[in-house]
């Protein structure tokens, strides 16, 4: 995802999000706060880029963890298409967690506050680039 996300910046000048939002979105967690109108114009959180880089490693990690919970075996004999899917499946994540909670008390429902890239659209079409 690091790697695809870099091409697309060299080749297509298409920005990732980048991980400094996500920072401060949990930052805002540890004040209680889980949603904002629009986390890009939050007050930043002390630390941000660096507590969105951890997450996003930590998030990675705990899913290859969870794979490998569920299936021990699959260390033994390890399959591509039980990668695939799982790392498809980690795609729900950010859709149904993290983008939801960045929108309006209604739930996951896309709104282009920021822009049109900031809609779920926008998203759809850095995956699919």
């Amino acid at each position: 995802m690091d790697l695809a996300g870099e091409v697309l910046r060299r080749t297509r000048g298409i920005q990732s999000l980048g991980y400094r939002l996500m920072g401060r979105w949990i930052g805002h967690m540890g004040r209680g706060q889980f949603q904002h109108e629009s986390i890009r114009t939050a007050p930043e959180v002390k630390y941000e880029k660096t507590i969105g880089w951890t997450a996003h490693y930590s998030i990675g990690a705990g899913f290859a963890v969870g794979m490998v919970a569920l299936d021990p075996r699959w260390l033994e004999r390890p399959t591509l298409s039980r990668a695939l899917a799982m790392g498809v499946s980690t795609l729900a994540e950010p859709w149904l967690v993290m983008q939801p909670a960045a929108r309006t008390p209604s739930g996951p429902v896309p709104v282009a506050r920021d822009g049109p890239q900031q809609a779920a659209g926008g998203s759809r079409r850095r995956i699919a680039a």
